[in-house]
């Protein structure tokens, strides 16, 4: 799976090069090592800092670092170089999750608009409870910059 990710990475970052509405010059290379990182980011640390808030406690250290190496050999099969690569340690991934946040998270309206929509998904019934764990997941800053409820 990982494999398939990184070979459809590659067929989306040269298409878009190859396309007439692609600035290349404003937006940079698609599908970039950075993009790659928060993805591995939010694959590796996001999870295990939702499984603290949903369990009520951490994970023992040791099995975090199991969890963070093996994001980081998926990482390496998606194309992540070394030097890119935020699953070195827990604390690591953590230092970038910290940093993408503040550099990448900038909700739009249409970021409002989609995570909106999807907490809203399949009906009001549960919504209470995908808020409150996507507020306790994200933070208030975040959950608030989204227009979350």
């Amino acid at each position: 799976a990982a494999l398939r990710a990184r070979f459809l990475h590659a067929a989306v970052r040269r298409r878009l090069l190859e396309s007439q509405g692609w600035d290349k010059e404003a937006w940079g290379v698609p599908v970039n090592q950075e993009d790659m990182a928060a993805t591995a980011v939010a694959f590796s640390y996001k999870v295990l800092l939702s499984a603290e808030v949903i369990m009520g406690r951490p994970l023992p250290l040791e099995e975090q670092e199991d969890y963070t190496h093996l994001w980081r050999y998926i990482s390496w099969l998606m194309g992540v170089d070394d030097a890119n690569n935020p699953c070195t340690s827990v604390a690591t991934c953590r230092a970038w999750m910290e940093s993408l946040a503040m550099h990448l998270m900038e909700p739009d309206q249409d970021s409002r608009r989609v995570a909106n929509h999807l907490l809203g998904y399949r009906g009001p019934r549960y919504q209470p409870l995908r808020v409150a764990l996507c507020r306790a997941m994200v933070g208030d800053p975040l959950a608030d910059a989204l227009a979350l409820p």
